[in-house]
């Protein structure tokens, strides 16, 4: 009789595997840069402040930390051209649906038109959006600060649907100029996150159900 419980147990379990991959899906951070501890003042490479991976800078001449989007510190970069970008490299090992966001500003010459790529080699790069930077000024919410992240600065972009990203070892993703500011202004960045979706493997789920005959046994022994 208990044999046959066992069984019914486990297979209920193996059962509920594809809702539970479908519905039970976890969300994790594979990586998120406030420059806190990293406090870049070189084109990098600079660390995560949780996760792993690399942020660098290409291009620019000079680098520095101001003051970020609600925090202490950001990844700032001066005198700009036409290809230059921030890059950010890190591992979607397990994972897949990755979304990001970030905060990013500028000066009143720095570039404003930006492309964002993502890469699994870190040499073939493929476009995802264009989007427009706005210029850090009280006429467009405020000037970055340490205390308030400010929301007009940040952007948000769903990249579930793209699978070559997921699973990966390497992934990158540039934030690439494609203005010529004729080598002056600033441009920074601050807050970078990238999260995923982590679905539990299929032993997981059996040693729950196993854990829920093991309760069974328990209480019919007390």
């Amino acid at each position: 009789m208990k044999r046959k419980l066992l069984f019914t147990v486990l297979a209920a379990g193996a059962m509920c595997l594809s809702a539970i991959q479908s519905q039970a899906t976890i969300i994790v951070t594979n990586a998120l840069w406030t420059f806190e501890a990293s406090i870049p003042t070189t084109g990098g490479p600079h660390a995560p402040e949780f996760g792993s991976g690399q942020a660098t800078q290409v291009g620019a001449t000079t680098r520095s930390n101001p003051l970020g989007n609600g925090s202490q510190e950001s990844f700032a970069a001066n005198q700009w051209n036409t290809g230059e970008y921030f890059q950010f490299q890190l591992s979607t090992l397990n994972n897949h649906s990755l979304k990001l966001e970030w905060d990013q500003t500028r000066s009143g010459t720095g570039p404003d038109d930006f492309i964002l790529r993502y890469s699994t080699d870190g040499i073939g790069f493929t476009d995802f959006a264009n989007y427009v930077v706005l210029q850090e000024s009280p006429g467009n919410g405020g000037n970055w600060n340490a205390i308030t992240r400010i929301p007009n600065y940040t952007f948000n972009y769903n990249l579930s649907g793209l699978a070559a990203i997921n699973n990966q070892a390497n992934v990158y993703f540039r934030l690439t100029t494609t203005d010529n500011p004729g080598g002056t202004g600033t441009s920074r960045v601050d807050n970078f996150l990238v999260t995923s979706s982590l679905i539990p493997e299929p032993s997981t789920v059996l040693l729950m159900s196993l854990g829920g005959y093991l309760v069974w046994r328990r209480r019919q022994a007390a």
